[in-house]
């Protein structure tokens, strides 16, 4: 890896969590810490951190979880250490982690789901899908479908202002602001598919793109910022602790990012592309890769 600047540590490689079959497409950290991993293998991983290990973070698979069809694009934690899940079998999955078993399924897209969320202590949950739409669930009933992309919706991402507010990203190049069911404002700016959401406190939010840029929002006007952060697809970006961004990419990059100056500070090359990435509580990062692995920084 490159290094970041002389005043920042840079991340060094922590664990490599291996054991799917496939590609690892999406990644979360649960509330108690563990992590979780979904694959092209339609199934998803636990990992639970070794204690005894003397040589820093070293995480084993503490159970598989099994109930999805086919591929596992998206998993997001739930408070008190809960799962949710959604995948290209149309199905958004509420788990039960004490048995290793679905506890709930909600069924209603008509096309694969590719992002799943929750607001209001998980009382509400957010799919986002191929069909052009996202919903609003309560208890198993779906409240709100969220019409009026062009396009796949690739990521939902509520709003804790107490409206049932939430983001949307689409194919379409477009992000969408709703109020519950209906639509308040659109962004425009991309030039393709808007791939991930991320929140920036008290400033607005970020989103990822194929045409290789990450946009800085504020909430009801313009772009605010531009960073050219690859040649090829960012898949997503996340927020670290420390105010920091991160990326992901088709390059196989993970690139952490001064949110300041929009200067990358390190570059991490990995085995092959990279579907996922996150800021883990603990201030270390972590990446879904296509070779199969989840890698810890």
């Amino acid at each position: 890896p490159t290094p970041r600047h002389m005043d920042v540590e840079p991340f060094q490689l922590r664990a490599i969590l291996a054991g799917h079959e496939q590609d690892v497409r999406t990644i979360t950290a649960l509330d108690d810490g563990t992590l979780a991993t979904g694959s092209y293998d339609a199934s998803i991983r636990l990992w639970r951190e070794d204690a005894a290990s003397a040589d820093g973070p070293n995480y084993t698979c503490s159970a598989t979880l099994r109930g999805h069809t086919s591929v596992v694009s998206t998993v997001s934690p739930l408070p008190g250490g809960g799962l949710l899940s959604g995948s290209l079998d149309k199905h958004v999955i509420v788990w039960d982690i004490a048995n290793s078993s679905p506890a709930r399924i909600l069924q209603g897209h008509s096309e694969h789901v590719l992002c799943v969320a929750s607001a209001h202590g998980g009382s509400v949950l957010f799919s986002a899908s191929i069909d052009k739409t996202a919903r609003m669930w309560v208890d198993e009933s779906c409240v709100h479908t969220l019409e009026g992309h062009e396009a796949a919706v690739w990521c939902v991402l509520p709003l804790d202002d107490g409206q049932n507010s939430s983001l949307t990203a689409s194919a379409d190049k477009t992000v969408k602001l709703w109020r519950g069911g209906e639509c308040e404002h659109t962004y425009r700016g991309h030039e393709d598919a808007v791939r991930y959401l991320a929140m920036l406190p008290n400033v607005g939010f970020l989103s990822s793109s194929n045409d290789g840029t990450v946009r800085l929002w504020e909430f009801g006007g313009d772009s605010l910022r531009v960073l050219q952060a690859s040649s090829s697809f960012v898949y997503q970006v996340a927020v670290l602790p420390s105010g920091e961004w991160l990326t992901c990419d088709e390059d196989r990059n993970l690139c952490v990012w001064n949110g300041s100056s929009s200067e990358c500070e390190q570059s991490i090359a990995h085995p092959k592309e990279l579907w996922a990435c996150a800021a883990l509580p603990n201030g270390d990062v972590m990446a879904g890769c296509g070779d199969g692995h989840g890698y810890v920084w």
